[in-house]
């Protein structure tokens, strides 16, 4: 992968974990916040998207799964998408 792209992920992924809790006493953004469907779900995942510095603070379906497996703690599923993140950023 080349490495601005890696820096990318590295920093999308910090930040997610940052920001993103199931405790919402502790985090800027709650896992309730960016749950598919929410009323603010769309400012939400475009303000994380600027936070961890996105090109264009853009997001993709890769980056709502994300969110939503870390979310829901299925860390298996996070890091098949990082995993996919890179394959599709070497392309």
């Amino acid at each position: 992968m080349p490495p601005k792209k890696e820096i990318i992920v590295v920093i999308f992924t910090t930040f997610m974990l940052r920001f993103i809790s199931t405790n919402s006493a502790l985090a800027q953004i709650s896992c309730h916040d960016v749950k598919y469907g929410s009323s603010n779900y769309h400012e939400k995942m475009d303000e994380l998207a600027e936070r961890a510095g996105l090109p264009d603070n853009y997001w993709s379906r890769y980056h709502e799964s994300f969110v939503s497996d870390l979310c829901n703690g299925n860390i298996k599923g996070v890091d098949k998408l990082i995993a996919r993140m890179r394959r599709n950023s070497e392309d």
